[in-house]
C-alpha cells in the first residue's frame, strides 16, 4: 500500500502543472504523469490477474499449442516476437504501450480536464487493464475512438473496433455501441435503457444454448465458477447514476447518450456476475474517462475536486480490498522486474 500511496501522490502532484478548472500551467510537467505510469506499467512483476500466465507463454515451452490457438493471432505474434529475443517481460510491456499510448492520446486530444480524466483512469479502469491484460490494450483503442464515435464517423470508428478485437475478441461488443449512440435521441436511449436489463439478461443467458461455439461462450454459464468486481459493480453504478443524472440538467446531449450507454453497461455485471459482466461492461464504460471530466466542466470547481478525491479512493481502496484476499493478492506486494531472476521467477500463489 505504501507504493502505492506514493505512486498516485507523485502523480497528482505532477498534474498540478494544469489546474482542475482545465488551465494549462506546465505540459511538459504534466506529461511526467504520464511516464510514471508508464515505468510502472512496463516493469511491474507478477501484478495483475494475468501476469503470470502471460509470462509462462514465453518463457515456458511446454506451453500446450492448442491453448496458444485460442488467442488472437496478435498475441501468438507478440509471444513469438518475445520467444526469440528471449524476454518474457517484453509481452506485458507491449501490450502496456499500446494501452498508455493510445488512452492518454485520447485524453490528451478530447479531454476538457486532462488531469481529472487521467485520474478517473486511474481510478477505474487502470489496475483493470493491468489484471486483463490483452483486454487492457484493446479498452485503449476503444476509448481512442470516442471522438468518431460522437461525430457519427463510423468508419474511423469500425476501423479502431477491428484493431480492438485484434488484441481481445470480446471488443467486437463494443459495435453495439455505435448504433445506440448515433441512431437514437437521448431520450429515446433512455427509454433503450430502462427497458434493456431483462434484455441484456435474456440474451447473455441464451448464447451458450444459441452458439456453443462463440469464443468465451462457456464463461456465460454457471459452471464457470469465476468471482470478482462484485463491489465494483456498485461503485460504476453509482458513479454512472450520478453523472446521468447531472449530464441531464446540462441538457447537453452528447454526454448524455454517453452516460445512458454507460448505465447499459452499468447492467451487466448484475446479470453476468462482477467479473465477466464488469469486463463487457467495460466498453460502454471506458468513455465516461472522458464524458465525466468534460460534465463536471459546466459545474463549479469544487465537483471536479470532489470527483478526483473519491477516484483516488477508489484507487486506493482497490488494493486494499485486494490485499485482504485469503489467495492470490493482485497488486501487493508491488515488485519490478529489476528484482526477481526472470530466469527463475517465483510468481506469487
Amino acid at each position: 500500500m505504501i507504493f502505492y500511496s506514493c505512486f498516485i501522490v507523485l502523480v497528482e502532484f505532477l498534474l498540478g502543472g494544469y489546474k482542475f478548472d482545465g488551465r494549462r500551467l506546465s505540459e511538459r510537467i504534466s506529461i511526467l504523469a504520464i511516464i510514471i505510469i508508464s515505468l510502472v506499467t512496463f516493469f511491474r512483476f507478477d501484478i495483475g490477474f494475468d501476469y503470470a500466465s502471460y509470462f509462462k507463454y514465453v518463457s515456458d515451452d511446454k506451453i500446450p499449442s492448442m491453448e496458444l490457438l485460442f488467442l488472437e493471432p496478435s498475441a501468438r505474434i507478440f509471444i513469438e516476437f518475445s520467444r526469440i529475443i528471449d524476454f518474457p517481460p517484453a509481452l506485458i510491456m507491449i501490450y502496456g504501450a499500446i494501452s498508455i499510448v493510445f488512452t492518454s492520446s485520447a485524453i490528451i486530444k478530447n479531454s476538457e480536464n486532462i488531469p481529472l480524466s487521467v485520474i478517473v483512469f486511474l481510478g477505474l479502469f487502470y489496475l483493470s487493464t493491468i489484471c486483463f491484460i490483452r483486454q487492457g490494450a484493446a479498452l485503449g483503442i476503444i476509448l481512442f475512438s470516442y471522438p468518431y464515435l460522437k461525430n457519427n464517423q463510423f468508419w474511423k470508428f469500425f476501423i479502431c473496433c477491428a484493431f480492438a478485437v485484434l488484441l481481445h475478441y470480446s471488443a467486437i461488443l463494443v459495435l453495439i455501441v455505435y448504433p445506440l449512440y448515433t441512431c437514437f435521441s437521448y431520450r429515446k436511449l433512455g427509454l433503450i435503457l430502462l427497458i434493456s436489463l431483462p434484455t441484456i439478461l435474456i440474451a447473455l443467458k441464451s448464447l451458450p444454448i444459441l452458439f456453443p461455439w462463440l469464443p468465451y461462450v462457456s464463461y456465460f454459464t454457471t459452471s464457470e465458477n469465476l468471482t470478482g468486481g462484485n463491489m465494483a459493480k456498485y461503485v460504476f453504478l453509482l458513479l454512472n447514476l450520478t453523472g446521468l443524472l447531472l449530464s441531464w440538467k446540462t441538457k447537453d446531449s452528447e454526454i448524455i447518450k454517453f452516460f445512458e450507454i454507460a448505465m447499459i453497461g452499468s447492467f451487466f455485471p448484475f446479470s453476468l456476475g462482477g467479473h465477466i459482466g464488469g469486463r463487457i461492461g467495460w466498453y460502454f464504460m471506458i468513455f465516461i474517462c472522458i464524458a465525466l471530466p468534460n460534465l463536471l466542466k459546466r459545474y463549479p470547481l469544487w465537483y471536479s475536486r470532489l470527483c478526483n478525491a473519491a477516484m483516488v479512493a477508489c484507487f486506493l481502496g482497490t488494493i486494499y480490498v485486494s490485499s485482504l484476499s485469503p489467495g492470490k493478492k493482485q497488486y501487493t506486494p508491488f515488485q519490478t522486474i529489476f528484482e526477481v531472476d526472470l530466469k527463475h521467477p517465483v510468481f506469487k500463489e
